[in-house]
């Protein structure tokens, strides 16, 4: 802030500006200008080639891009719309009962995906046990997910174990530590939680138990449930043989007491994901004098508060200019609009060259967020801003 706050007074020829003006100015510039959005992160998203929900992360403010290293690929970005370019990755951030979600698809995609059962019957591709409170399996042939069923069952109790056994080995050696699993689930009663088991038999398996959806939204009882099993999160019993992966088993918790006969499950999947990276803005704008993210930064003189545009010094420049066109624009309109005209300047044929072009040409996988820069904030009229399309 200390050094922003030096360079701020130099370029505006004001030694008279305080830390606090310096604050408040940096705050309502960053506030006009979608180009000093809040930090940039990354989270990695495993991608399941078939499965399009995936849980956003906690801090998500908006997203800037989606991308794999392994193929080339145009993003699309659009809240609550799901458009697919060609090729591409689609995506958008979907909301369900004011929770949001990330909607991902991919059909370029390195993930290798192998279905451990359709559900179709109780005897295809292997066998089916139920134990402990759960009973009454059977083929339901009007509520599915995909081919001819679902294997539907019943729970009475606290609790309730479904098993099933293949009757042929998934290899998946190859699949890493990150591993997943995903399936079908209806859930007319919400349970505590789930233990989704894959392995080689009772006494050796992997265990990730889940309370919530595989996109972060709470159990569904109307709907239809989609669940993620993740083997870096999960837990070994025994020494699990990757290449002969054909055991796999629910475990249900309920509290209070169940008694319903409308439990179903299908298209249960064993994957290799592909590893995409998102890249999207959190809701932080700071940290403090510990390292802490913050989401606004205090309006105090001896404030410590440290905005994160710091830690990007490809901005700095513009984010100066700005700045100064800010501060001068009613003592010295003149300097004001040479600010301006450096941060949007352009050739004759209309082409960029300025602090905007090189944000363009420095950050190409972000052309779509600054696009949506619209203006410097108002110098005087209509003379300081300046469009792009």
């Amino acid at each position: 802030m200390d050094n922003i706050l030096t360079r701020y007074r130099k370029e505006a020829g004001d030694l008279r500006i305080t830390k606090l003006d310096c604050i408040k100015d940096l705050n309502d510039l960053l506030a006009e200008m979608p180009i000093t959005k809040p930090a940039e992160q990354f989270e990695k998203i495993y991608y399941v080639d078939g499965f399009y929900d995936y849980k956003l992360p906690s801090d998500f403010k908006e997203t800037i891009a989606i991308y794999s290293n392994e193929v080339s690929v145009i993003r699309y970005v659009s809240l609550f719309r799901f458009k697919l370019e060609t090729p591409a990755v689609a995506f958008t951030d979907q909301s369900d009962g004011g929770k949001r979600y990330l909607k991902v698809r991919n059909p370029r995609t390195s993930a290798t995906s192998v279905l451990m059962t359709g559900c179709d019957s109780l005897t295809a591709d292997g066998a089916w046990v139920a134990s402990g409170s759960a009973s009454d399996l059977a083929l339901d042939v009007y509520t599915k997910e995909q081919g001819s069923g679902s294997i539907k069952f019943t729970i009475s109790g606290t609790g309730g174990v479904i098993t099933f056994t293949r009757s042929s080995a998934i290899d998946a050696v190859s699949f890493t530590e990150k591993m997943r699993g995903r399936l079908k689930l209806w859930l007319p009663e919400s349970p505590s939680s789930v233990a989704i088991r894959f392995g080689n038999d009772s006494t050796k398996y992997f265990e990730h138990s889940v309370t919530e959806q595989a996109n972060g939204l709470s159990f569904d009882t109307d709907g239809v449930n989609e669940l993620e099993f993740a083997e870096e999160s999960s837990t070994e019993t025994g020494t699990v043989d990757k290449s002969n992966m054909i055991w796999f088993q629910l475990r249900f918790t309920f509290d209070p007491t169940v008694t319903n006969s409308d439990f179903r499950v299908d298209k249960i999947v064993l994957a290799k994901p592909e590893v995409l990276e998102h890249e999207y803005y959190t809701n932080y704008l700071a940290m403090d004098s510990d390292g802490v993210l913050i989401e606004k930064i205090t309006e105090s003189e001896e404030s410590t508060d440290e905005p994160i545009i710091k830690d990007y010094p490809d901005y700095v420049n513009t984010i100066i200019d700005g700045m100064c066109a800010s501060h001068l624009k009613n003592k010295a309109p003149e300097r004001s609009i040479r600010f301006a005209n450096d941060y949007v300047a352009k050739t004759a044929g209309g082409e960029l060259i300025g602090g905007i072009k090189y944000l363009l040409d420095r950050y190409p996988l972000r052309r779509a967020s600054y696009k949506r820069v619209k203006t410097l904030p108002p110098l005087h009229g209509n003379r300081g801003k300046s469009r792009f399309v």
